[in-house]
């Protein structure tokens, strides 16, 4: 049986017991002792080996501790298997590192003393207790393998490519960190607030997952025309601008000064219009923090052959580390029969090109971006999405956005829409949202905020209210307001509810202003 890491007794370092096996040996075998098993996966990221699953038995109790990754250092393919016992005895003189997961530190943190937890992680060379040392190989490393890594012509890096494929830098630096050191949880409260150049508030992100209401989701509203696509260029040009000039930034004019804007880690912008080609690509400078994900619209097999097979390739990756969250994820959009055929694939840790290929263009892209975010967003990691509602039906819209929320708050990032959706702001608090409109007097952008509810309030009623002037103005409020010589008994057999209530006020009042 699984453990609950909260039940776990303290014990002393040099009592506790290392096991090298396979996963076979592990799982079939006789009766454990109470120890560590670091068990053998043959899985490979990009050819380099050096995945174990990590389990611990103590007081009767079995605990899972995810995934971890564990290496000599130089890697070397002739010695790719740690027997962590001799390592422990003190009879391996070779270098190593290691990096686990969230769960992974949080059992060390209650097995061990402080004094104990550092005697361990020292003698595992474990990267989120010693960030300086993870800093210098992961920005210089020793050795590159022209054979391995994602590019053979450049040359993969043990590290890099094997350890950070499916967690992200910052992740380890801020997250991963503070719980192996003792300093903090995994998911810390933040507050970043975006000005504009002026001084004046755009929009302010407090994030606190302790916090009654939603904290992870924002959005910006506004009509076509009104800047919501320029701000969120200017937001994400600032950024980058922050992050890669950060010792000499100057104010521009073109840029917005946010407080606390350089106090994210990293950038993901998801953007599928084919009109808006402004926005920044990723380069060698940027790329650390900053991923852009879009469709080449000048391609006419992109969607059905690249994104295909970037689906695929995260997937495998995903299913295999994320089993649980990966599920737990999907599980959002289980109503579409063909999300739900992805459980049994997630289970097998394969998706095969032609299964992706009967998605729909609207599923790929959902896919493609939960796995996107699955493996990017980390705490402090700003996510842009304008107008999630493209190319989506209602229910999987909704689908997708309780999706992104479950991930975004898993991950303690942030998430900012630009949207004209109803059913978007359906899951924010108004609090916050934002609506953006143009001053034509004083030719610039102005920022609202919403007083009307949203979150969990009826898409009539937010389309009502916060759209209703304009949408009164055209569609069938316009035929009602025109059909005073007809009566209702020739119209009701086609009208539905809401033009039948608008009808019946007329005659009722015989006017030709609509109430307000």
């Amino acid at each position: 049986m699984i453990g609950k890491i909260i039940d776990v007794n303290k014990k002393r370092f040099e009592d506790v017991a290392f096991y090298s096996l396979g996963y076979s040996d592990y799982k079939y075998g006789m009766n454990k002792d109470e120890g560590l098993y670091f068990v053998r996966e043959d899985w490979n990221d990009y050819g380099f080996k050096t995945l174990y699953n990590v389990y611990a038995v103590f007081d009767g109790a079995e605990y899972d501790l995810g995934y971890f990754n564990a290496t000599f250092y130089p890697y070397d393919e002739e010695c790719n298997f740690i027997d962590f016992r001799n390592l422990k005895a003190g009879l391996i003189q070779r270098r190593i590192y290691s990096l686990g997961g969230k769960s992974y530190y949080e059992f060390f943190n209650k097995l061990f003393s402080q004094e104990d937890r550092v005697k361990y992680f020292n003698l595992m060379g474990d990267l989120a207790y010693d960030t300086e040392t993870l800093e210098r190989i992961y920005n210089k490393p020793e050795k590159l393998h022209k054979k391995y890594g994602p590019t053979k012509s450049e040359g993969g890096d043990v590290i890099k490519h094997s350890f950070f494929r499916t967690r992200t830098y910052f992740e380890v630096l801020t997250q991963y960190s503070r719980i192996a050191k003792g300093e903090g949880t995994y998911q810390e409260p933040y507050n970043v607030i975006i000005n504009e150049s002026n001084g004046s508030e755009i929009i302010s992100f407090d994030v606190n997952l302790s916090s009654l209401k939603p904290t992870s989701l924002y959005a910006i509203i506004g009509n076509n025309g009104a800047g919501k696509t320029k701000l969120l260029t200017k937001i994400v040009n600032s950024l980058l601008f922050q992050k890669t000039n950060k010792d000499n930034y100057k104010d521009e004019t073109d840029y917005i000064i946010g407080t606390g804007l350089n106090e994210f880690n990293s950038l993901v912008l998801i953007s599928y219009s084919p009109f808006d080609n402004n926005f920044p690509k990723v380069n060698e400078k940027n790329k650390e923090f900053y991923s852009f994900v879009t469709i080449n619209f000048k391609e006419r097999d992109y969607l059905s052959n690249e994104i295909s097979s970037n689906i695929k390739d995260m997937f495998e990756g995903v299913a295999k580390l994320h089993k649980n969250k990966f599920k737990q994820i999907i599980q959002k959009l289980r109503f579409d029969p063909w999300f739900n055929m992805l459980e049994e694939r997630i289970e097998d840790m394969k998706l095969d090109l032609e299964d992706i290929n009967k998605f729909s263009s609207g599923q790929k892209i959902i896919l493609l971006n939960l796995l996107n975010l699955m493996l990017k967003v980390s705490e402090r990691t700003l996510v842009i999405i304008d107008e999630p509602e493209l190319f989506l039906h209602p229910p999987l819209l909704k689908g997708y956005i309780l999706a992104i929320e479950e991930i975004i708050r898993e991950g303690n990032g942030v998430c900012l829409f630009a949207t004209h959706s109803s059913i978007v702001l359906q899951e924010i608090p108004h609090t916050n949202v934002k609506e953006i409109k143009y001053d034509f007097d004083r030719k610039r952008s102005v920022f609202l905020p919403v007083k009307i509810k949203t979150f969990g309030e009826s898409v009539s009623y937010i389309n009502d209210a916060i759209f209703g002037t304009h949408l009164r103005n055209t569609g069938f409020y316009t035929f009602v307001e025109n059909s005073t010589e007809t009566s209702l008994d020739d119209l009701k057999y086609f009208l539905g509810s809401e033009a039948l209530l608008l009808k019946r006020i007329r005659e009722s009042e015989n006017v030709s202003d609509y109430p307000s």
